[in-house]
């Protein structure tokens, strides 16, 4: 499973299963206008609907995660799918209201809380240690990916045929990436007896660990919900704030590969640059607090580096510290962070409403910030324990 074809397809297949894992909410949130508009709902309907993904992962990615360590990779990854497929289908023949939705986006949650998992395993046992970095940089680019194509899936189907048929042609796409996975090799159910690592963290650095992806996922989350909007807020046209944000899922990508490749070609923890590109952040949201054009420009490009661009390396990092349970690490910490992801909007969007777009900016410059200082204890942890440090 060592081979450089192997490692490949491996990642190529965690990429796509993990695309197909999120589809169905990104597909939601770019066809809302006309998804509210058939079936009759307010935009505190589709937020709740939304949310129900994001619960259902918070709660479940936890024992899912372990759930997918006895599976195994594949098999997880290949049910994961095959639920994310009977979503759209079911979205695009049957939905007739929100609570119906959020039905299916809370089982769409589900999936993607064994899926993600599951895929952070196979990528972590399929692909070399001389190419991981590379790899979860690759796999982490999916989430950015899929908006692209959920974005794209608008003007090119949802507007000329119907949004159900643009979750039909998802459901599709996504049955060819379950059957590409029944070709992927299964990884083992547990590692080799020579892999070092652990099955739990001490609670002196799991703590901080959750406690920073939990802040850190809250940022990047109000990030790329509010960044549209609160540009136009800034001054520049509508067009201009849809191309910053594509702009800062290609810097975010691009970050998380480059990032990557520096990965594989150190050894030891990389939380130290994990806390460093997180404290990077809290310039560029605050950059974003000035509420001019330069500003929103220059933060974005700060953020999308920093503060969003660091979770395949985040993701590494634990699989190697349990390398005997990796998904099982990715879960809890996928756990943490989605519990940031469910409360941050809220919190961010109530203190914007309240005061502008400045104040809520400068709390998630906080955030960051102590987001990096959770990071850099959890590293330093690390640094000072030999036993995990060999393991590294």
């Amino acid at each position: 499973m060592d081979s450089s074809l192997t490692g490949a397809r491996t990642t190529f297949a965690a990429t796509a299963a993990t695309v197909v894992f999120v589809i169905p909410v990104f597909l939601t949130g770019a066809a809302a206008p006309q998804i509210r508009r058939d079936l009759h709902f307010d935009v505190a309907q589709l937020g709740v609907a939304i949310s129900a993904f994001v619960a259902a992962q918070a709660v479940l990615s936890g024992p899912l995660g372990r759930l997918a360590d006895r599976l195994g990779g594949r098999t997880s990854m290949v049910a994961s799918s095959t639920t994310s497929v009977a979503v759209c289908v079911s979205v695009g023949t049957l939905v007739q209201g929100w609570l119906g939705l959020a039905a299916c986006l809370a089982l769409a949650g589900t999936a993607n809380a064994l899926g993600q998992p599951a895929a952070s395993r196979a990528v972590a046992l399929g692909v070399r240690r001389g190419r991981q970095g590379l790899a979860f940089g690759a796999f982490q680019s999916s989430k950015p990916v899929a908006g692209l194509l959920a974005g794209l899936a608008v003007p090119t189907i949802a507007l000329q045929a119907g949004w159900r048929a643009a979750f039909l042609v998802a459901a599709g796409a996504s049955a060819v990436v379950v059957l590409a996975l029944l070709g992927v090799e299964a990884d083992p159910h547990r590692p080799p007896a020579s892999t070092h690592g652990t099955t739990r963290l001490p609670r002196a650095v799991g703590a901080p660990l959750i406690v920073a992806i939990s802040l850190g996922f809250a940022a990047a989350k109000v990030f790329s919900s509010f960044l549209a909007d609160a540009g136009v807020v800034a001054g520049l046209d509508l067009g201009t704030a849809g191309l910053l944000v594509a702009t800062s899922g290609a810097i975010a990508v691009a970050t998380r590969l480059a990032v990557g490749v520096l990965a594989d070609r150190r050894e030891g923890s990389h939380l130290g640059l994990v806390a460093a590109m997180l404290a990077s952040g809290a310039f560029g949201f605050a950059m974003l607090a000035t509420g001019r054009p330069v500003g929103m420009v220059v933060g974005t490009v700060v953020v999308a580096a920093g503060a969003w661009g660091y979770n395949g390396l985040f993701y590494l990092s634990i699989t190697r510290l349990m390398s005997t349970r990796p998904a099982t690490g990715t879960g809890i910490m996928l756990s943490g962070a989605s519990v940031g992801g469910a409360i941050g909007p809220v919190m961010f969007g109530a203190v914007a409403e309240r005061t502008s777009y400045g104040p809520a900016w400068i709390l998630v410059a906080v955030w960051v910030l102590l987001a990096a200082l959770c990071m850099r204890r959890a590293d330093i942890r690390l640094r000072d324990d030999t036993a995990f440090t060999t393991r590294t």
